[in-house]
């Protein structure tokens, strides 16, 4: 860790707790859980506080968890607007071993000021499904400072970034009496609750960001590093769990599949791909989508073999079955909670404007052929469009009450067809897909899920 490495990390004020924490993004920062609790406590409800070295004071709102004293010690504290600050280092899910180095930065009760370093060896880790989620499951031995005296602790460090080769591997938790050892967090633990809200974050191997690497395969808005893709197989592996253990061999291959087919495609045609893919489209986006378009297309191929991409087509940019004709049309919204509606008319302003989507119009035609796979969507039930898990209100009515809010020219061309030709659309959304783990107990009811899920006839 290096002077610039420390910008990024903030101390944390919680009532009557300090702690620490690091920036994931330019306005989200992880601390540990316990450092927040009494902002959590109803009898307490004390705000929460951040302050970078420019000894500003920031109040920020806790986006997760939302019970004190419980379950694993990690908190996301949201910023109300963007910091000058950006991390430096990403987050890694790499296996670590014993006697890895690692360095942390701090702000201990002892160095509440200036802040302090840390460094020492890995001592040993645990298996997280054999760990409480109250405790940590990694064990720190510390070099420096010397903290064998019984009577020093961690309080005002915890939530410190615990580095190991340029990479964030855990949150500093606390020192265990009378020892010089100090529990942590894994970062690999707390990746599927980031990933389940949707946060935007480095992962070593997959920089969400735009960057120039004579190593890498560069999209525009997203780097990936061609060398390996363990980080993001981790992360899609997390999902493959909570499949059925049937299901895992299949999953896991198709997983492979997937990888390969996005590192074999052509670089401009994987740009043209998600320039279409990401919504809003043609934009940069410090948001990837790269792991969520992996864990659809993964569960897609165990329906659909043969499954690839399409490129420059306004109807559709997945082949699931191009022998049965069947084609669908992903897109992932880099917006969090973005209103499905809203995704819907841009498409239909777009092809409005064809010559294709014209002639379609005057011949009364549906404008969209192929099911669309709505990713990244809020599921709020008014404008939820997926004909899966929404029967409360119909795509029109849905569509009607939007544009009557939202005064953005939707209506242009759509009164005068009075939404027939967007009614026969059929919106499938990427939850529904990656929640058929609910719905399968073995490998052809994931087979068949798969494909029927995508019938709309």
């Amino acid at each position: 860790m290096n002077q610039n490495d420390f910008k990024s990390i903030a101390k944390v004020r919680c009532g009557s707790r300090n702690g620490t924490g690091f920036l994931v993004n330019k306005t989200t920062l992880i601390t540990a859980r316990h450092v927040i609790d009494e902002n959590l406590d109803p009898d307490e409800l004390e705000p929460v506080f951040i302050m970078f070295d420019n000894n500003i004071e920031i109040q920020v709102s806790v986006i997760f968890p939302n019970e004190p004293y419980v379950g694993v010690d990690f908190s996301v504290l949201l910023l109300p607007e963007e910091v000058e600050y950006s991390p430096t280092l990403p987050l890694s899910i790499q296996d670590i071993e014993l006697n890895d180095q690692w360095h942390a930065f701090g702000f201990p009760d002892t160095q509440k000021d200036r802040g302090q370093r840390f460094k020492g060896t890995i001592q040993q880790f645990f298996d997280v499904s054999c760990t409480k989620d109250s405790e940590g499951d990694l064990d720190l031995a510390c070099e420096f400072p010397t903290i064998t005296d019984p009577k020093f602790n961690t309080r005002g460090a915890s939530g410190s970034p615990i580095v190991v080769n340029r990479a964030i591997v855990g949150i500093m938790k606390d020192k265990p009496p009378g020892g010089g050892i100090i529990g942590a967090t894994s970062i690999k633990r707390c990746l599927p609750i980031l990933r389940s809200m949707n946060i935007s974050f480095t992962i070593q191997d997959i920089i969400y960001s735009k960057m120039e690497s004579s190593s890498a395969l560069s999209i525009e808005g997203v780097t990936i590093i061609e060398s390996q893709y363990d980080s993001e197989k981790e992360i899609v592996m997390g999902l493959i769990e909570d499949f059925p253990p049937e299901t895992h061999p299949i999953l896991m291959e198709s997983l492979v599949q997937s990888i390969e087919s996005i590192m074999n495609t052509d670089a401009e045609k994987l740009r043209t791909f998600f320039q279409r893919y990401r919504h809003p489209f043609n934009e940069l986006s410090t948001v990837s989508g790269i792991e969520q378009l992996l864990e659809l297309i993964t569960i897609l191929r165990c329906g659909y073999k043969e499954l690839g991409f399409i490129h420059n087509d306004i109807n559709a940019n997945l082949s699931l079955d191009e022998n049965e004709e069947l084609f669908a049309y992903l897109i992932f919204s880099t917006k969090r909670h973005a209103k499905m509606p809203e995704l819907v008319l841009d498409l239909f302003r777009e092809k409005a404007a064809t010559a294709t989507g014209k002639k379609e119009l005057r011949r009364g035609e549906a404008l969209f052929p192929f099911p669309l796979i709505l990713d990244n969507c809020s599921k709020n039930k008014k404008t939820n469009l997926c004909r899966r898990c929404q029967n409360e209100f119909s795509f029109e009515d849905i569509l009607i009450d939007f544009t009557k809010v939202n005064e953005q020219g939707y209506f242009q061309g759509l009164e005068e067809n009075n939404y027939k030709s967007l009614d026969g659309t059929k919106v499938l959304c990427g939850d529904c897909i990656r929640t058929l783990y609910n719905h399968v107990t073995n490998l052809e009811e994931l087979e068949f899920h798969v494909r029927e899920m995508n019938n709309f006839d």
